[in-house]
């Protein structure tokens, strides 16, 4: 039986070669999405579940309460809060303070290498589980004059020699001896490094960096925490409030208490909103899970309307097959192995097609992918795919089919036969409705990441140049600057301890008539006299710094949200204080974005804070005329070299690293754009199906029609005429369910655009003009038809 289906089945799709090459086409491209979507969640859903005990394994989040700015979360803790905790609670098995990632110098002989690496205590590698290929566990980092490092970076300096015992020279400042050699980390992991330093070095570069308290001030690591069980994670939430509690300062409103963020969260889950997890990555998962979904179900119609188009050529076989004592079930089982067998061939037409992609796939989305079509999970999947995309594209057709009545369709009463109009009609609006949500969805994604890299920042992100800082260079910076201003194709040089996207540092501020209950933080800039000129921030009220005004080193610039919170029209000339530090205020800027476009603007300030010994922490940024870009960077590595011998340069562009913000972003859009490209193609087999199915229906009405004098513009719009309905109606359905989507979408961001009558209109006259294209073009075609031909073949 299975043998005669198949054989039946192959027959109806060489008997009928361009519709089926068409149905079969509709089904690979939606299998074709579905498979890379599919592939790009499960790389998504996979972070972080290399480590063995990734559910025993957190992180320490901090939440701050503010009276105006609500509860921010972040993971900043203090040095010694990990340690009292492990001690304080017997369901904690280890700590691990870390700090973020930071490129470093690394040369051994005459090979020298920039490697990303932490400082961070030697459990780590307990906490994280990190494999070890050569060293002791135990003794992963004995002593400051230690480091351990990857695989990858092993066998790029020592070439697959024994790494162990070998000496670098450290970021030109000390030598560090490898201890430990641990297994390269995978790409699809959260936390990344190339090397570990111990951390009492980060301690013993700025004492600053050891805050002596718990409760929530300060502190610049974050802290990794391993339970014995994961099932107490709430009872040590509990304990470790209570710690909290007990050395936290007295407060008429207290934030909400510090809490474990499981390592399975952190990819996906970092979106926090007012102290609760709300979000994150997670959301472009279950985006693209319906729009993979919406493609397949799309895909199906595609396949019922054509299969339901070609059913007159079929009603005599399933009429012989019916008196010849076919039951309807045979008949149903038929038709559904053809659907299903179609089915697999575009599944196998898919995977190849994926194959062959995947490298540019890979490319575009930046990551590693591969795919092993021998893990049962990925060719369960596919296979499960395939059967249930038959399944459910094969099922109308073959209820469909299996109905017809012998005795009328041998008798030649087809048009009782053909029933269930409404159902197609329903399904092609179902189709383009959904294509029409998603071309809403993707205009309004690319407009709203337009609108924020267009947006006025509050200062000129373009032409400027910015190099990582080091010793050498800070020791010679006077000299550096001096001669690189001496080049007329460089108009100003400055330093700073971020760039205007990156301000993260933050101090709680005391001013005349300040509320006591008033626990608005401040993001704070440490930078010297020219930054605010280079970077060209606009001054509403004030002046900037000068070196005319001795009195500037303990003067501040703050911005107009920050004007703002302290009150008053002129806040020129009144006094903050932090610290027992008293600062005059100078000038007032205009508000610009820092952190994030997706964050509100926070207030913020500007004082002269170089030291030599921050080497580190000042960047230099470079302001180059329009068009030099060229001579301007070669003339800045030249100097480079002559000042910082010992360091190959590190430079970015301003405006690139604030193109970075957008990268996922941009790649979500850039994807959308092409599945609604895909999903518009494949509505319009369908539709061209339908078109099919009216015109071979109307075949002897078109030829009377035209012998009773009508003309073929009349039978075109005649024909036309309900498929545009059907448009118009779904594009009518559509408009307001996207509306609802995006206004959800857009209302993520303090800063959006709008959701304007044009970005829906645009996809209604592209529907629509594609649409008609195609039944015009089955209308033509039917019209211009020989109206004998016609009557005879009816």
């Amino acid at each position: 039986m299975l043998r005669n289906n198949l054989i039946i089945a192959l027959r109806n799709f060489l008997r009928h070669p361009i519709y089926s090459v068409i149905n079969v086409s509709g089904l690979v491209l939606g299998l074709t999405c579905s498979i890379f979507i599919f592939l790009w969640v499960m790389d998504e859903m996979s972070y972080d579940r290399y480590h063995a005990d990734n559910e025993r394994v957190y992180k320490l989040m901090w939440n701050y309460s503010h009276i105006d700015q609500g509860i921010t979360t972040d993971h900043w803790t203090h040095g010694l809060l990990g340690e009292a905790l492990k001690n304080e609670i017997p369901e904690i098995k280890q700590t691990a303070r870390a700090t973020w990632a930071s490129t470093k110098l690394f040369t051994y002989g005459t090979t020298s290498n920039y490697e990303s690496g932490d400082y961070a205590d030697a459990t780590i590698f307990e906490v994280l589980n990190i494999k070890l290929i050569e060293g002791n566990i135990l003794h992963t980092l004995p002593d400051n004059n230690s480091v351990a490092i990857s695989r990858k970076m092993a066998n790029k300096f020592f070439k697959g020699a024994n790494a162990l015992g070998k000496t670098f020279r450290f970021n030109n400042q000390q030598d560090v001896t490898v201890t430990a050699v641990f297994e390269d980390l995978v790409e699809n992991t959260t936390e990344k490094f190339e090397f570990i330093i111990p951390f009492q070095i980060y301690i013993e570069s700025d004492p600053r960096n050891l805050v002596q308290q718990y409760d929530g001030e300060s502190g610049w690591q974050f802290t990794l925490v391993k339970l014995n069980n994961k099932d107490n994670k709430p009872v040590t939430d509990l304990k470790i409030a209570e710690f909290i509690q007990k050395h936290a300062k007295p407060s008429s409103s207290p934030p909400p208490p510090p809490f474990l963020f499981s390592m399975l969260d952190w990819h996906l889950h970092d979106s926090f909103v007012n102290g609760k997890q709300s979000g994150g990555r997670i959301n472009y998962v279950i985006s693209f899970t319906v729009v993979a979904i919406i493609i397949l179900i799309i895909a199906c119609i595609n396949f019922m309307n054509l299969s339901t188009a070609r059913s007159m050529n079929r009603s005599r076989e399933v009429g012989i097959r019916k008196v010849a004592g076919a039951s309807r079930q045979v008949l149903i089982r038929q038709f559904l192995m053809e659907s299903i067998l179609l089915s697999f061939l575009s599944m196998a037409v898919a995977i190849l097609i994926v194959h062959l992609l995947l490298p540019l796939f890979n490319s575009f989305t930046e990551k590693q992918i591969i795919v092993d079509y021998m893990n049962p999970v990925i060719s369960g999947s596919m296979i499960g795919i395939a059967l249930l995309t038959g399944l459910i594209a094969g099922s109308y057709p073959a209820f469909f089919l299996s109905s017809f009545r012998p005795a009328s369709v041998l008798k030649g009463n087809l048009q009782a036969v053909f029933s269930g109009a409404s159902l197609r009609r329903a399904l092609v609006v179902f189709q383009f409705g959904l294509s029409m949500v998603i071309f809403i969805a993707a205009i309004v994604v690319s407009k709203q990441i337009d609108y924020m890299r267009n947006t006025n920042l509050g200062y000129d992100k373009s032409n400027v140049i910015t190099i990582e800082p080091n010793e050498d260079i800070s020791k010679n910076y006077d000299a550096f600057r001096n001669e690189m201003l001496q080049n007329p194709l460089i108009e100003s040089i400055s330093r700073a301890d971020c760039d205007p996207m990156e301000i993260n540092g933050y101090d709680y501020y005391n001013w005349n008539g300040k509320s006591p209950d008033d626990d608005t933080y401040f993001n704070g800039v440490g930078c010297d006299y020219d930054y605010l000129e280079t970077m060209r921030f606009k001054f509403l009220k004030g002046r900037n710094f000068s070196h005319e005004f001795p009195s500037d080193s303990t003067n501040i610039i703050i911005t107009e949200e920050a004007a703002n919170r302290i009150g008053g029209s002129n806040p020129i000339g009144q006094l903050l204080e932090v610290e027992g530090t008293k600062y005059q205020i100078i000038g007032v800027i205009e508000d610009f974005y820092n952190l994030s476009m997706k964050e509100q603007m926070h207030p913020t300030t500007f004082t002269i804070e170089i030291a030599s010994g921050d080497a580190e922490k000042h960047r230099i940024f470079i302001r180059y005329k329009a068009g030099s870009i060229i001579p301007s960077l070669e003339y800045c590595k030249v100097l480079y070299k002559k000042y910082a011998s010992g360091f190959p340069i590190q430079f970015s562009f301003v405006d690139r690293e604030f193109e970075k913000q957008f990268k996922t972003e941009l790649t979500i859009a850039t994807l959308a754009k092409y599945f609604t490209g895909i999903a518009i193609l494949i509505s319009c087999l369908g539709l061209f199906g339908l078109a099919s199915f009216s015109t071979e229906r109307r075949t002897k009405e078109i030829g009377v029609r035209k012998v009773m004098g009508a003309t073929i513009s009349g039978l075109t719009i005649l024909l036309c005429k309900d498929f545009t309905r059907l448009i118009i109606y779904s594009i009518f359905i559509g408009s307001p369910i996207a509306y609802y989507l995006m206004e959800q979408y857009l209302n993520e961001y303090p800063y959006h655009t709008q959701l304007n009558p044009s970005i829906f209109v645009i996809p209604a006259l592209v529907m629509l003009t594609i649409s008609l294209s195609i039944i015009s073009y089955k209308a033509i075609k039917a019209a211009l038809g020989n109206p004998v031909e016609a009557l005879r073949s009816a």
